[in-house]
């Protein structure tokens, strides 16, 4: 029994065994309370918050500003929500991706291995020798290789006792890898418990254990998010018509089609951050249209024209 006793376990693993958060004792030490650790003291002015004004007057370092009455803090909690901008492919281009998660066939998530440009321009590229100029992955993984090592040595600090705020980018804990990951944050309905992240670069979600996650610093959102929301433009569900929607069996006939795959992407039309495209396969001995394919095994149907102009109105917004 000795031997599966950790010391403190249940302690250690508590979301507030955090250095930003405050751990009040009783007298007896049978119970303690959490409260925000505030940071006041490290920014205001101590004599100017005593007796109004401060002998240094402009040359303190210290902000002039009175701490708040009541044992309130001032302190506040810096959040990042916009997103680095992408360039994206324009229409009727022809591109190289690679789909990195699935919802169904129409609604998918690409990246771009070679970034917006076109299948001609990497040819042209590749043949005079310049690949390194074009392949994205490199400074993606140099990006995840410097977060993994930051992440992985940085001590716990996060303030547990405030909830995380909806939209913001943080880093957090993806279990398909096992690495850090940078993520919006989708759900803010508990403190405690975990939070469902979209992460960024990938486009899949998952729920996250609120020790998994923390701030991100600002080196890293300089390089764009790389996950790009995608729509087979060609296909929709067999029986779309009368209510069907995608089956089990047709996203995972698409998941299977595009698995581990660098494709070839005909950019149909664009609709503002979201690509609607028809897919092919890139190898010698096959070169199958993925739209195509889940015609023929019964799961797709065409889009007339009509409903192909009206799909350009609807918008998916993750979460």
């Amino acid at each position: 029994m000795l031997n599966d006793w950790i010391l403190c376990g249940e302690e250690f693993e508590d979301i507030e065994n955090s250095y930003g958060v405050l751990q009040r004792r009783s007298i007896c030490g049978n119970s303690s309370e959490s409260a925000v650790k505030p940071k006041d003291e490290s920014y205001i002015c101590r004599y100017f918050s005593l007796r109004g004004y401060c002998p240094k007057g402009s040359n303190c370092t210290y902000k002039h500003i009175s701490l708040a009455e009541g044992g309130v803090t001032r302190d506040q909690e810096e959040t990042f929500a916009l997103e680095p901008t992408l360039m994206l492919p324009n229409p009727s281009s022809t591109v190289l991706v690679q789909v990195s998660a699935v919802v169904n066939p129409s609604l998918f998530y690409c990246i771009l291995p070679f970034g917006n440009k076109t299948v001609d321009e990497v040819d042209s590229l590749v043949s005079q020798g310049h690949i390194k100029d074009v392949w994205v992955k490199d400074e993606m993984r140099a990006l995840f290789r410097n977060m993994r090592k930051h992440y992985e040595n940085a001590p716990f600090t996060e303030n547990t006792t405030v909830a995380l705020s909806y939209g913001s980018i943080v880093v957090a804990w993806r279990r398909v890898d096992c690495c850090w990951h940078r993520g919006r944050v989708l759900d803010v309905s508990d403190v405690a418990g975990p939070t469902r992240i979209f992460f960024v670069d990938f486009g899949d979600e998952d729920w996250v254990p609120r020790k998994k996650i923390r701030e991100i610093l600002p080196q890293y959102l300089c390089t764009p998010f790389q996950a790009i929301e995608c729509h087979l433009s060609d296909v929709e569900p067999l029986g779309f018509e009368i209510g069907n929607k995608w089956s089990l069996g047709a996203i995972h006939c698409f998941k299977k089609l595009v698995a581990s795959e660098v494709l070839l992407a005909q950019v149909t039309y664009r609709c503002g951050h979201i690509l609607h495209l028809t897919l092919r396969k890139t190898n010698k001995e096959d070169k199958r249209v993925i739209g195509e394919c889940l015609v023929k095994e019964g799961f797709a149907q065409y889009i007339s024209f009509a409903a192909f102009k009206t799909e350009e109105a609807s918008v998916y917004v993750p979460g």
